[in-house]
Formats: C-alpha cells, sequence, structure tokens
C-alpha cells in the first residue's frame, strides 16, 4: 500500500507506470486528511479518508473507491448544527487520452461520455467524489 498522492491536487494519481503494465496490475492508496470544495450550499464537517484501488484494464484504469466523510448541515426542524457522515463507494473506468507509448491523441468519438485520464496521463477523481458527496446530501436533516 502507498499513502498520499501523486498529482496536482489531493485526488490526482499519475498512472503512466500503471498503463504500462498488464490488465489485472493494480495500486492501492490510502486517503486522510483530503478536503475539497463543494459549492456553495454545502461543506464538508470532517476530512475525506479511505482508500482507492486503481486497476489497469484491457483499456483504461478502474478506479474503485471507499471512502468516508461528514457533511455540516442545518436540522431543517429546528435549525441547529447537524454532522451527517457519508460513506462513498463509487467505481469508474478511465480510459486515455493520449496513447502511452507514442503521445499521440487517441480517438473519442465513439465513447464521448466516458471519462478520460488527462494529457498527463493523470487520473482525477475530485468531481466524481464531489458529485457522490452531494448527491448523499439529505433533503431534509434532521437532528432527531
Amino acid at each position: 500500500m502507498t499513502s498520499g498522492t501523486s498529482g496536482e491536487g489531493p485526488l490526482v494519481w499519475n498512472v503512466v507506470g500503471l498503463l504500462s503494465d498488464d490488465p489485472g496490475a493494480d495500486r492501492i492508496h490510502d486517503i486522510s486528511d483530503v478536503m475539497i470544495g463543494l459549492g456553495e450550499d454545502l461543506s464538508l464537517a470532517e476530512p475525506i479518508a479511505g482508500h482507492i484501488r486503481l486497476l489497469r484494464t484491457n483499456r483504461g484504469v478502474l478506479a474503485a473507491a471507499d471512502l468516508r466523510t461528514a457533511l455540516q448541515l442545518e436540522c431543517s426542524r429546528c435549525l441547529r448544527a447537524v454532522i451527517f457522515r457519508v460513506d462513498i463507494r463509487l467505481q469508474e473506468e478511465f480510459l486515455p487520452a493520449l496513447d502511452p507509448a507514442t503521445g499521440r491523441p487517441l480517438t473519442t468519438d465513439d465513447e464521448p461520455d466516458v471519462a478520460r485520464l488527462t494529457d498527463h496521463h493523470e487520473l482525477d477523481l475530485e468531481t466524481p467524489v464531489r458529485e457522490a458527496i452531494q448527491l448523499s446530501e439529505p433533503i431534509a436533516p434532521l437532528c432527531r
């Protein structure tokens, strides 16, 4: 297991080494003390923690994340502060935008909605994690 990340953000990993491995190869990253912005109306009450497994597939890299955090909310009845625990299970395949061997762009026309690695072979999970946290927000949080 490795700790930390090697990209530009807290949920970004350079996977060029993994792309050169055979399908089935994986890397596991422990996540701790990660804070991300969730938008104007939502904030984290505690950092994101957990682990992420990056698995080489025959097409790209599958990211499987088991994360936990908490949201700082307001009770919809009494307006007191409420801490809402969030468990995130996320699985998404990222395909390369560039050929790792040649650096030439790969065609994306046949699958325009598929998640892509950056041009620097980085896998960025910040947006999928943010969206998973936002979707877990309760409609009417209650303190009891």
